[in-house]
């Protein structure tokens, strides 16, 4: 059996953290050394406006329920599940700092032309991905 198994809570701290730091990172290094010009993204998804108070609300419940379902995935021993929800809290974590140091998130990313992003937001995006696939493994097999 794989380490990653055996110590999910251990590696998904380890790795959450590596994920915050190179994320903080990248955008120190954008916005220091390159000509890429950051977008000071003030709301929540796709920069949709929110009163300031809205979004702390709605963070702190998503991290709650986002922590309750990681929780339940490590009980479970769903390394996929956990993998998932892992990679969705820890890039929320890593713009909620944004947020809080900066007074936004800081995106410098471009995507075709249509969006710019960060690699918290990748994180997100292909932890929600990782967690639909499994749901809809469960959901086609009938488990739980």
């Amino acid at each position: 059996m794989l380490v990653y198994l055996k110590k999910p809570p251990f590696l998904m701290i380890f790795w959450g953290g590596f994920m915050i730091f190179i994320d903080q990172w990248s955008k120190h290094f954008a916005e220091r050394k390159t000509s890429s010009i950051l977008l000071c993204n003030n709301g929540i998804s796709f920069g949709l406006p929110l009163p300031i108070h809205f979004t702390i609300f709605v963070s702190i419940f998503l991290f709650a329920f986002l922590s309750f379902l990681l929780y339940k995935a490590i009980i479970q021993k769903s390394p996929l599940e956990y993998t998932g929800f892992s990679c969705i809290l820890f890039g929320a974590i890593s713009n909620a700092a944004d947020r809080i140091v900066y007074g936004c998130v800081r995106d410098f990313l471009p995507f075709f032309g249509l969006f710019k992003f960060n690699i918290a937001d990748a994180a997100i995006f292909f932890g929600g991905v990782i967690v639909f696939f499994v749901f809809f493994k469960k959901a086609s097999t009938g488990t739980r």
